[in-house]
């Protein structure tokens, strides 16, 4: 069985939704100038605080660039503690600052899913709904179309879209097309990522052949094929790495004293 690769689970995860994502951090007091980025993106500043063009931003502020920008940026003594998701929009220019408040949740709960490979589609769906509320903070959307996400991305979503369309009073190609204009994917996507979160943390404690029928597959080779799409391994390579993940954690947890 080949090794498992984290970084190209990772990588897969966030391709199969049309974006891309990296963590890192700064040093203390770094000066970065004439920095620019392929694509669109969204930075948060998860730790730290920087100034950039004469904004500042601390702990929680968010940064949403189009391919035009350039930055020139002074981080503060703490260094920083950053995340960029990339998503393809040639239409955005410029830089909009968003200051720690309203979005400031956004980043940490990507970052939170980003610690283990179990809930990478997790890290997914949260950069997803992020980009999709950094994007149009002014913009009005019906709140049906949250009713639709709310069902798409909860535990399982073996809900099919033409119910949940049903359920909010819409068409099916109605919620189809509301939906790529909020969320820029398919509600089809959002339901997939969420069952795929739903059977990576089945995949800790039960058989793949029992894991596959719980959550909504066709078979085990239907999951399989998905996980592979999506992850980069096969669900039994994926479930190894987990356990011995867990094993991991378990010895480098402290131990009580008697």
């Amino acid at each position: 069985m080949p090794p498992f690769n984290a970084q190209r689970a990772f990588d897969r995860a966030f391709a199969i939704a049309g974006l891309s994502a990296a963590r890192f951090i700064v040093g203390r007091a770094e000066r970065v100038r004439g920095h620019a980025h392929p694509n669109a993106h969204a930075f948060f500043l998860l730790r730290g605080g920087m100034e950039e063009d004469g904004i500042g931003l601390e702990r929680g502020g968010v940064r949403l660039s189009g391919v035009d920008a350039v930055h020139n940026i002074d981080f503060g003594a703490d260094g920083g503690d950053c995340l960029t998701v990339h998503y393809r929009d040639p239409g955005v220019r410029g830089s909009r600052f968003f200051q720690a408040g309203r979005f400031a949740s956004i980043g940490p709960r990507i970052a939170r899913n980003l610690e283990t490979p179990a809930s990478y589609p997790a890290a997914v769906v949260a950069a997803i709904q992020g980009l999709a509320l950094l994007r149009w903070p002014e913009h009005t959307f019906p709140d049906w179309l949250d009713e639709a996400w709310l069902q798409l991305s909860g535990a399982g979503a073996t809900v099919r879209v033409q119910d949940v369309a049903r359920s909010v009073g819409v068409s099916r190609e109605h919620l189809v097309r509301r939906f790529q204009q909020r969320f820029s994917v398919a509600p089809n996507l959002v339901r997939q990522l969420a069952r795929l979160e739903f059977a990576c943390g089945l995949l800790h404690h039960q058989p793949i052949v029992d894991v596959a029928v719980e959550a909504g597959y066709a078979d085990q080779s239907h999951m399989t094929r998905v996980f592979q799409r999506a992850l980069g391994h096969s669900p039994a390579r994926f479930a190894q790495a987990l356990r011995v993940e867990e094993v991991t954690k378990i010895q480098d947890e402290p131990r009580k004293r008697s």
